[in-house]
């Protein structure tokens, strides 16, 4: 007798408060907002926030690498001064600027830069963020260099499965900064990062994750992306959704990145080219 089995349940997922967090440059009118950020954090108690130093570290970026910076919800530096948000706190507000001290070579009044897309944004060699740095100690060597022609099948041999649903098929290689940005890569020097020396392109398993084939396509969208979260030793390389996705918050948000011989340096260029989506409406 065949043993048959009952359709399976429509998935039940957490019900959250998903707002989205404004983020301005303060030497701007209040309405002319840099980005918006969804709160698909959460607080100990449950309340739908944005862990801060990820919004430190998308407004550096976007203010040209300038990580001296810091978050307030007053708009005036001086009351912000007194009015700062700690690095590793949950932001719950609607709003926040994004402070930085002026430069020697500044004008007076001068509202600092802010870079306009990932194609005119440099990477920050031998400058990133510490706790950006901090993250590299978990990188695994990989299990083989291959040939640029050998990309999925060296990341199939090393990854095993999907870096987040653990699946096993349907399983494409997903770089990290996009193949359309290889330009950007050339100019940037970010071949410097691969872990096979003689790959000169953006075809290396330093570059390159292996995700399920929706999964890419949300990777792409962009949906998510990975960022350290956590203070301290607690600290990983964990997925964060800046899509409200109910199903992919439930599923991957903070979930854990397993130990991966990607590179950090990649990470990070693809947290500034996910973070570049969401600037145009400030400069329209």
């Amino acid at each position: 007798m065949v043993n048959l089995r009952l359709p399976l349940q429509d998935p039940l997922y957490p019900k959250q408060d998903h707002f989205a967090i404004q983020f301005c440059h303060p030497g701007y009118h209040k309405k002319n907002v840099l980005f918006s950020l969804w709160a698909t954090d959460q607080t100990a108690s449950g309340t739908s926030s944005l862990y801060a130093r990820f919004a430190l570290d998308a407004c550096a970026i976007v203010a040209a690498n300038r990580h001296d910076g810091w978050l307030s919800t007053d708009q005036n530096i001086n009351d912000a001064r007194i009015n700062k948000v700690e690095a590793g706190s949950m932001l719950r507000d609607r709003k926040y600027y994004y402070h930085l001290n002026p430069l020697p070579e500044d004008e007076e009044g001068e509202p600092y830069k802010v870079v306009p897309n990932f194609e005119e944004w440099e990477f920050p060699h031998d400058a990133m963020p510490p706790h950006w740095q901090a993250m590299a100690v978990n990188r695994t060597a990989p299990n083989s260099a291959r040939s640029r022609s050998n990309l999925s099948d060296a990341l199939r041999s090393q990854d095993k499965a999907c870096r987040l649903s653990r699946c096993r098929e349907k399983l494409n290689a997903s770089h990290l900064v996009p193949q359309t940005e290889l330009a950007w890569f050339e100019r940037n020097g970010m071949a410097t990062y691969n872990n096979n020396q003689s790959i000169v392109n953006m075809d290396d398993v330093a570059n390159a994750i292996l995700l399920r084939v929706d999964l890419h396509l949300a990777f792409d969208g962009p949906k998510f992306t990975f960022v350290p979260k956590g203070e301290g030793n607690d600290a990983q390389l964990v997925c964060h959704l800046v899509d409200t996705s109910e199903e992919l918050v439930h599923l991957y948000h903070n979930r854990a990145l397993p130990p991966s011989s990607v590179s950090i340096e990649m990470l990070y260029a693809r947290l500034a080219w996910t973070i570049f989506h969401f600037l145009g409406a400030f400069l329209q």
